[in-house]
């Protein structure tokens, strides 16, 4: 059971939070680029960090059910041998 709560934490580990806002405009401004690149390449980021991060939302959902199921199982075997 611990082996399995540990295995759903995982890709919590890995969640993505973006690009760094402040990187993103000093590079752009010092290379003297028009705003709105700076702004589709922010909203591409944040894109493909949200795709990232509903995948890894779908994998930790799986691994709470299989927690949930093995819990159940347990407590279900404990029950049974407890009133036999």
């Amino acid at each position: 059971m611990a082996a399995v709560m540990m295995l759903s934490h995982i890709p919590i580990m890995n969640w993505g939070s973006g690009s760094s806002i402040r990187y993103l405009v000093d590079h752009y401004y010092w290379r003297d680029l028009e705003r709105h690149r700076l702004e589709a390449d922010l909203a591409q980021d944040l894109e493909l960090e949200y795709e990232r991060n509903e995948e890894r939302l779908f994998r930790v959902t799986l691994w709470v059910i299989v927690e949930f199921l093995l819990a159940s199982a347990g407590t279900g075997y404990i029950i049974g041998v407890l009133w036999s």
